[in-house]
């Protein structure tokens, strides 16, 4: 829910009387989990950055956001760590989705983290989830349960309300 709300705000957020649809990024926090020499994470809260800098075509975390909820979340619950981000790439149609692969990493994306790595150790050090959530706007208002359309990089779509994501 966390995750569809903040797409939703950025995405629907108006300036000057026009939609902006922004991009967004936040925080996966959770657990690793062990099942016969396999690991799952298991993301159990997720965490918004409201002083990233949003643009439409990119979105880039606040320098300290990482670092000051780290030490509120460890102090609540220690037992989950950051296991990585999630950040939206919005588009005004679902063929623009389609054609562009919003529903991927991007090029600039993966050059982006690659950087942050370098730049924050305590963001980036034990980075082991990503997810880019596509959303764009549908005319008519609508439901589809989530199914799987892309089998090599585990992607899902779904419809909730005037949305797909």
């Amino acid at each position: 829910m966390q995750l569809h709300l903040a797409a939703l705000e950025a995405f629907r957020q108006i300036r000057r009387g026009k939609r902006t649809r922004l991009e967004t990024l936040g925080l996966l926090w959770g657990k690793r989990a062990t099942d016969r020499n396999e690991y799952r994470y298991v993301v159990e809260h997720v965490t918004v950055d409201t002083f990233a800098k949003r643009q439409k075509n990119m979105v880039s975390p606040s320098p300290d956001d990482a670092e000051l909820k780290d030490e509120i979340i460890s102090s609540f619950w220690p037992e989950l760590e950051l296991l990585g981000e999630f950040h939206t790439h919005p588009y005004a149609t679902t063929g623009q989705v389609e054609r562009a692969r919003g529903y991927e990493f991007s090029r600039e994306d993966r050059a982006a983290l690659k950087r942050e790595m370098h730049e924050r150790d305590v963001y980036y050090d034990s980075f082991r989830v990503g997810l880019v959530m596509a959303i764009a706007e549908l005319k008519r208002s609508g439901w589809q349960e989530p199914k799987k359309f892309n089998t090599n990089n585990a992607t899902w779509k779904w419809t909730l309300k005037r949305h797909r994501f």
